[in-house]
């Protein structure tokens, strides 16, 4: 007997595994492929049932930012960019790790876990792309590189 939330996230999608996650104890039930606010919205919806929210749990603030990843947007004011994926997971692990660096490898492993292969500039354009969403909503230099270490904010 446990009051933990369980979801269960499978590949496995058709309705007899639906029906006997359901019936093993698991509160919901996610396909993949998925899309991390879809997943964000699944996980509020299960917790606010078991009592065990936080409120704005899905919002991040840092030195004036704010990183929601629910709507997948990041603003300063009243200013907002809407993110892409990759650039939701990159701030979302800079926002969790806040004042300490963040290894390009971890953010590599993050983002392409399955890939066999991903060029390494990859992730540089990713950075370079989430700079300029940030540059456009007053929030310069809020990515600090540390050469041969990674990424901090």
């Amino acid at each position: 007997v446990s009051k933990v939330p369980v979801i269960f996230v499978s590949s496995a999608s058709d309705n007899m595994n639906i029906v006997m996650a359901v019936s093993m104890g698991g509160d919901d039930f996610i396909a993949k492929p998925y899309q991390l606010p879809v997943l964000l919205a699944h996980i509020r919806a299960v917790l606010r049932r078991s009592g065990k929210e936080k409120q704005s749990s899905s919002v991040r603030h840092y030195k004036g930012v704010t990183l929601d990843l629910a709507s997948g947007m990041i603003e300063k004011g009243d200013k907002k960019q809407i993110l892409t994926r990759n650039e939701l997971v990159i701030l979302y692990e800079l926002f969790q790790d806040q004042g300490k660096i963040v290894s390009r490898t971890k953010l590599i492993d993050r983002l392409w876990d399955n890939e066999i292969f991903i060029d390494d500039n990859t992730l540089s354009v990713n950075i370079t792309r989430i700079r300029a969403k940030l540059d456009e909503i007053g929030a310069e230099d809020f990515i600090e590189t540390r050469r041969g270490l990674g990424y901090m904010i």
